[in-house]
């Protein structure tokens, strides 16, 4: 398009945004509350996906790795709508999602799927709310023993300590 000297063409726009910002924490969940606690470590080396479609539709899939604290950031993210999904690290459970009222404290990865809710990201917005939690399940023993406590057994082990002593 050429313009002529004093013409004016006001119909030719140019849109511009500001990338967005997702990301936060992966977190081992101690006491399996499902709410991150003070005390509670990242899990580093967790795979962290993003997929989803930005505001034109174009389809949008990213992966990332959480750092040696359990942080994790998707940065220059066009708006859009999208979804996280957390690959759950070896011998840990999910923990319950969306637990207590602080979102910024709380896991998000599905138990099943490990996927988040949808969230949808404007020009410049940081959401830091898409947390996974995880814990190890408890072991308890390995034996199981029967206990005999008839009349007859009794009987058989006090004649057999009487007869070795």
């Amino acid at each position: 398009m050429v313009l002529e000297s004093g013409e004016n063409n006001p119909t030719i726009d140019a849109g511009y945004f500001k990338p967005a910002t997702i990301g936060d924490f992966v977190f081992e969940d101690k006491n399996g509350n499902g709410i991150q606690d003070p005390t509670e470590p990242g899990i580093a080396g967790v795979t962290v996906k993003l997929n989803g479609s930005d505001g034109q539709g174009n389809p949008v899939t990213l992966t990332t790795t959480t750092d040696g604290t359990g942080k994790y950031e998707f940065t220059n993210v066009k708006p859009g709508t999208y979804t996280v999904t957390f690959t759950k690290p070896a011998d840990y459970t999910t923990t319950d999602p969306n637990q207590g009222t602080d979102d910024t404290k709380d896991s998000d990865a599905d138990k099943t799927t490990g996927t988040t809710q949808s969230v949808t990201v404007v020009s410049g917005e940081e959401n830091k709310t898409l947390d996974a939690g995880y814990f190890k399940p408890a072991k308890l023993g390995d034996y199981v023993w029967k206990i005999r406590t008839t009349m007859a057994y009794r009987i058989q082990a006090r004649a057999r300590y009487r007869s070795s002593g």
